[in-house]
C-alpha cells in the first residue's frame, strides 16, 4: 500500500474519490473483488455504487453464486456503442477523462489525445500523471499484459519521448 500512496500523491489535488477508488483498486490488483469489500471501499470514499455503475466504471455481477464488482478498463464495456457514436464514458472524474484521452489516442494518436486533454477540465499534468500511475501495474509480473496498463505505458512513453511530460 505504500506504493499506492506514493502513486496517488503524484496525482495531487485532482485525485477525486472516484479516481482514488479506481486507481488504488487497480494498483492493488483488485480488478475483480468481492461485493462486500468493494461496497466498503465505495462507501468509505463517499461514493455511490449505482453512480459508478451508471458511469460504467464498475460492473456488478453474480459469479459462482456470489456477488462481485469488476472494474471496467478504458473501453468501459461495449465497443459497438462507441462505434455507433455513443460515448460510453459518462462520468466527470479525472479517471473518466484519462480513459477518454486513452481512447482518443488509440483512434487518432497524439492528435486525438491532445484534443481529449484540451476538452478536459483537468490539467494535462494530472492526466499524464494518471497514465504514469496506471503504467505501474505492469511492474507486477503477472500483469505484464494488462490491456489498460500496456496502453497507458505506450501513451506515457510517447509523451515522455517528445518531452511533453514536464509539469
Amino acid at each position: 500500500m505504500v506504493e499506492e500512496a506514493i502513486a496517488m500523491k503524484h496525482l495531487g489535488t485532482e485525485a477525486d474519490p472516484t479516481t482514488t477508488f479506481y486507481i488504488t483498486s487497480r494498483l492493488s490488483g483488485m480488478d475483480t473483488m468481492d461485493y462486500d469489500t468493494a461496497n466498503q471501499l465505495i462507501k468509505s470514499l463517499g461514493l455511490d455504487e449505482e453512480a459508478l455503475e451508471a458511469d460504467r466504471l464498475i460492473k456488478v455481477e453474480k459469479t459462482k453464486g456470489r456477488k462481485v464488482v469488476k472494474l471496467q478498463d478504458y473501453y468501459r464495456g461495449d465497443t459497438s456503442l462507441e462505434i455507433a457514436g455513443e460515448d460510453t464514458i459518462k462520468g466527470t472524474a479525472l479517471i473518466d477523462y484519462v480513459h477518454k484521452a486513452m481512447r482518443a489516442y488509440e483512434k487518432e494518436g497524439l492528435k486525438g489525445f491532445n484534443s481529449a486533454v484540451k476538452d478536459s477540465p483537468y490539467p494535462r499534468r494530472s492526466i499524464v500523471a494518471a497514465l504514469k500511475v496506471l503504467a505501474e501495474i505492469r511492474k507486477d509480473p503477472s500483469r505484464q499484459n494488462d490491456r489498460e496498463a500496456v496502453k497507458a505505458e505506450e501513451i506515457y512513453q510517447h509523451i515522455k519521448n517528445l518531452g511533453l511530460d514536464a509539469w
